[in-house]
């Protein structure tokens, strides 16, 4: 929440000075104030400034406040941090033209704030390195860049260079002097402007003439004598763009230098005491403190206010220090012990006098005077009545003056109960006409010298030079209610009248006398959006085609007359209030209107409103119809609480003020910014991007407006591209937090707005960037895609060659049952039939043949089960293997008497063998072992399974004949064999000698 500002107020007797000018009564400016029950460090404040992003700095003897219009932050010593403030008592503090924010001291010199780290740089007291003085009480720069510091120990300069990213500094104190020139025996004065650098002495104005700056020494020329100051009192030296012009201070006068010429000095103020020059404003004000009083020097007019204090507030006036002017034109009033006063002109723009009087009627006579009520005359000068007892007709009756309308100088029309009289300001009746029309209101003054006036009932004519009345019927019946049925008259160019009425829109021909009616028609947008009428205006720019109509309850009408068609302007489009009690026109063609929620500023163009109320200077929110009036180029709006009256161009545009970051918090902390891995190392105001991680989604932002004005009242709205597509509008709210953020890339905006309609300029604050996880990131997906394609197509690729294996393995067997079956079945059957034929010859022997078939239908049973074994996949085992060839070669060599020598390595044994290598590794074992029953005649047979290098190891051997490897014999057998060792990707090795047996060794991988 913001802290409270507590609105004081002044009771100001302004009185100007000015022989020739009418003296004025004391009237309220407001003002506000800012005290350690705000936040304020210290009630002790020194120095007040601005910085260029729109933050407040105050010096205190308790620290560096920082102030962004809701909340302070404050920077004191804290001597376990070597970066933080050297001293809390702030004797001055300056921004310079790089942005760079000097704080000079009272006891530790000066300080270089370095706002984006958040630390200090600190520059003690010492010639040569620093400062020549502990208390730097002034802080310029010059045109070069070059720090001017006004210490206790003299004049000194800092030169700022650059060495690569960093800066250095090199200090200089100011030596050549004159001996009779000690004018640093107090606080000097140095002043910067115009290219040129002036210091004030104690009884001259010396400009520095550079001659040799490298070592500190100058040429120094008088520009300017006067009489030498106090002990105790330094003269000060101003420079005023506004009227072009310098300003020597002295301690009993103001001295005006016109044109920046020192040889044009003139006396603009003295007085017999000492007087404390307090700041030259934006309106071009110059405030002095005299005698416990603020007076007001206009530099242009020289025209002069006296301000004085309320009694409660005289301990802040006599207790303020040099005042400040902000970009905006507050000024900010520090104190010495009661905190700062806060002040904005604008605020007295809306000049209100006649407090506490509820106002009705509002007639401008001229001569600054002013009619109120249809009786009371009101000095707007002074705010003073003249005739408050009885007004300007004590002995009539109240019904007489309900309605006036001026009829020359000093003279009016007023309507009574019998008729219209014409009478001066004394009350002196010099025309009567009477007729027994009641009711009259309001009085009209229009083309010609007639007076019009409405009733319930008729439209009434008065022409004034030969008092000829005629009556106009009107056109509709007067609804029974308690107000008037006529609430405004208003003529056009060609002479036409235009009536606002409790029932809709009248329009008069006097020429003609006929009547046209426009009311408001359900369900037609472009009819009056109310029958209730209150007020009429031209339309400033084009006035014979547009009409501006004020309704109760029914926004702003404008009406075509071309057309007849009606445009509406409600609180949708930004009126403050439906209730439109009076329309007036400025100069520059725009609306202004009092309603029941303030003035409404309206711009016919862009169609575009402005809204005050009671914090701008306002009586009161609430106005009252018929109270409205314009003299020359002034507005008066008259309310239940007295009158405001005012210069439109006065009331400037304000443009809605810029927006900055003021924090940033990750899970409502804000982040430390000395901890490695923060996210934010330095002030969130200078900061454009912030990178988080993917946890870290849960952020908080605070901002506030660079205006100080109406802080309090200033409206938000924000928006995070990239989660949200429209505003979110928060009324005064300043913060906004977002919670569970995808990664991604976020813009976070703000803008800002006086009233709520008219809006700032879009203004990025910051980018956030949350970080994805890296399972969420685009390669991570691209490796995921390539990944699960990958296993798609390796789950395909197996699938594909199982489809093939099993293709093959159905080859396979098809061809080896072709192979092995068919061409033993293709035997038997050729046997059976040679067999079958001989039975038939007595003489044949059938018995060779069926001993054949019986070999064959043998090995085609081997060949069967050989095929079936496999092809199972429970033989994958290699056990099951060994345990075949086994049982193979023990039926076989049982059967011709060999002596069987089987090994096999245990480490064998839990291997796996897929289908086909076993295959191809049995049918080379079983091709070896026949050969061996076939050819080699032997007695023993050494089987050996085991490891070898190469993976396993299959050796073979007997004792039997053996053979010549170089005689060549018929049959596929050895063939065969070497085809199935490639198919393994083996070797075969086959030894044999005559006489010496043979051995087979078979070696592949497994």
């Amino acid at each position: 929440m913001p802290p409270l500002l507590h609105i004081c107020y002044f009771s100001l007797s302004l009185i100007l000075l000015c022989a020739n000018v009418e003296a004025q009564a004391p009237q309220q400016l407001r003002f506000e104030t800012l005290t350690v029950n705000d936040g304020l460090s210290q009630g002790y404040v020194t120095s007040v400034i601005q910085d260029r992003k729109g933050l407040m700095w105050f010096g205190t003897n308790d620290g560096l406040n920082r102030y962004d219009g809701y909340t302070f932050t404050v920077y004191r010593h804290k001597p376990s941090d070597p970066a933080s403030l050297a001293d809390d008592a702030i004797r001055s503090v300056f921004e310079d033209s790089k942005g760079r924010l000097w704080v000079g001291t009272a006891y530790q010199g000066l300080e270089l704030f370095d706002r984006q780290a958040g630390r200090f740089v600190h520059f003690p007291a010492k010639p040569g390195d620093g400062p020549s003085g502990k208390q730097v009480r002034e802080i310029s720069e010059d045109r070069f860049g070059n720090i001017w510091l006004c210490t206790s120990g003299g004049l000194d300069r800092l030169r700022i260079g650059s060495e690569g990213a960093a800066d250095n500094y090199g200090f200089q104190q100011i030596a050549s002097l004159p001996q009779d020139a000690r004018f640093f025996e107090d606080q000097p004065n140095v002043l910067n402007a115009r290219n040129a650098t002036f210091v004030v002495g104690k009884d001259r104005i010396f400009q520095f003439l550079p001659d040799n700056q490298d070592n500190g020494r100058f040429k120094l020329r008088t520009v300017y004598r006067m009489a030498r100051a106090r002990d105790g009192f330094m003269p000060k030296f101003l420079e005023d763009t506004l009227s072009r012009s310098y300003l020597l201070l002295t301690e009993f006068s103001v001295v005006k230098f016109e044109d920046y010429d020192f040889k044009n000095a003139r006396e603009i103020y003295r007085s017999d005491q000492r007087i404390v020059v307090k700041t030259v404003d934006k309106e071009g004000f110059l405030w002095i403190e005299d005698k416990g009083k603020f007076i007001r020097i206009h530099m242009i007019s020289e025209t002069r206010q006296e301000v004085t204090a309320d009694p409660a507030l005289l301990r802040f006036v006599e207790n303020s220090a040099n005042h400040y002017t902000d970009p905006g034109g507050v000024i900010w009033m520090p104190t010495g012990g009661f905190g700062l006063l806060k002040y904005h002109p604008a605020r007295d723009y809306f000049h209100h006098i006649s407090k506490g009087n509820n106002t009705y009627q509002i007639l401008p006579l001229g001569g600054n005077r002013l009619l109120v009520n249809g009786r009371y005359l009101l000095r707007t000068g002074t705010g003073i009545y003249e005739n408050q007892e009885g007004g300007i007709f004590p002995d009539w009756r109240s019904d007489f003056n309900r309605s006036a309308t001026r009829a020359g100088k000093d003279q009016l029309w007023l309507n009574s109960s019998n008729g219209i009289l014409k009478i001066d300001l004394s009350g002196k009746v010099s025309k009567a006409v009477f007729f027994q029309q009641t009711g009259l209101y309001p009085l009209y003054l229009g083309q010609n010298e007639q007076l019009w006036a409405g009733s319930d009932s008729m439209l009434v004519q008065l022409d004034t030079r030969d008092a000829h009345l005629r009556l106009h019927p009107l056109p509709r019946k007067p609804g029974v209610g308690r107000y008037t049925f006529v609430n405004q008259i208003l003529q056009d160019k060609d002479g036409g009248l235009w009536l606002a009425t409790v029932a809709g829109l009248l329009h008069f021909d006097p020429f003609s006398g006929k009547w046209r009616s426009f009311s408001g028609i359900p369900g037609d947008d472009q009819s009056l959006s109310h029958h209730f009428l209150l007020s009429l205006c031209a339309d400033p720019e084009q006035p014979d085609r547009y009409l501006w109509i004020g309704t109760m309850g029914g926004g702003l009408n404008r009406l075509d007359k071309s057309t007849g068609r009606f445009d509406h302007f409600t609180m949708q489009e930004g009126l403050p209030n439906n209730t439109v009690y009076g329309i007036l026109a400025d100069k520059a063609g725009n609306l202004w209107m009092s309603t029941n929620k303030g003035i409404a500023y309206f711009d016919p163009k862009r169609k575009v409103f402005r809204n005050f109320t009671a914090r701008d200077g306002l009586q009161d929110n609430e106005f009252n119809r018929y109270a409205f009036a314009k003299w020359n180029d002034t507005l008066y709006f008259g309310g239940i609480n007295g009158i405001n009256y005012f210069l439109p161009e006065q009331i400037r545009s304000i443009r809605p003020p810029r927006v900055f970051l003021t924090n940033f918090t990750l899970f409502n902390k804000p982040p430390d910014l000395k901890k490695s891995g923060t996210p934010r190392t330095a002030d969130i105001s200078y900061i454009r991007n912030i990178e988080l991680k993917h946890n870290q989604n849960m952020i908080g932002l605070t901002f506030a407006a660079a205006d100080y004005s109406g802080t309090g009242r200033i409206h938000y709205r924000y928006r995070l591209d990239g989660l949200e597509d429209d505003w979110v509008v928060t009324a005064t709210s300043h913060d906004a937090t977002y919670t569970n953020l995808d990664p991604g890339h976020y813009t976070f905006l703000a803008q800002a707005s006086l009233d709520g309609i008219q809006w700032g300029a879009e203004q990025t604050l910051l980018t956030v960037d949350i970080i994805a996880p890296f399972w969420k990131t685009w390669y991570f997906y691209i490796l995921l895609v390539g990944l699960v394609s990958a296993v798609l197509y390796g789950i395909y690729q197996y699938r594909l060659q199982q489809i093939m294996r099993l293709q093959q393995l159905r080859n396979r067997i098809s061809r080896d049952l072709h192979d092995e079956i068919g061409s033993s079945l293709s035997t038997i059957s050729i046997y059976s039939k040679v067999a079958s034929a001989q039975l038939k010859d007595a003489s044949a022997n059938p018995q060779i043949l069926l001993e054949k078939i019986s070999e064959n239908s043998e090995q085609a049973m081997e060949a069967m089960s050989d095929i079936i074994w496999s092809t199972h996949a429970e033989n994958d085992q290699f056990v099951n293997i060994i345990n075949r060839m086994r049982e193979h070669a023990v039926q076989l060599f049982e059967a011709k008497n060999y002596v069987l020598h089987f090994t096999d390595d245990e480490s064998v044994r839990t291997l796996k063998m897929d289908m086909e290598k076993r295959k191809d590794f049995y049918l080379i074992y079983k091709e070896a072992l026949n050969n061996i029953v076939r050819h080699a005649q032997g007695q023993h047979v050494w089987i050996e399974i085991a490891r070898s290098p190469v993976g396993l190891r299959l050796s073979i051997r007997d004792d039997g004949r053996g053979f010549d490897r170089s005689v060549k014999k018929p049959g596929n057998g050895i063939v065969n064999m070497q085809n199935r060792a490639k198919t393994l990707k083996g070797n075969l090795t086959l030894k044999s000698e005559p006489g010496q047996g043979s051995s087979t060794v078979l070696e592949f991988p497994v």
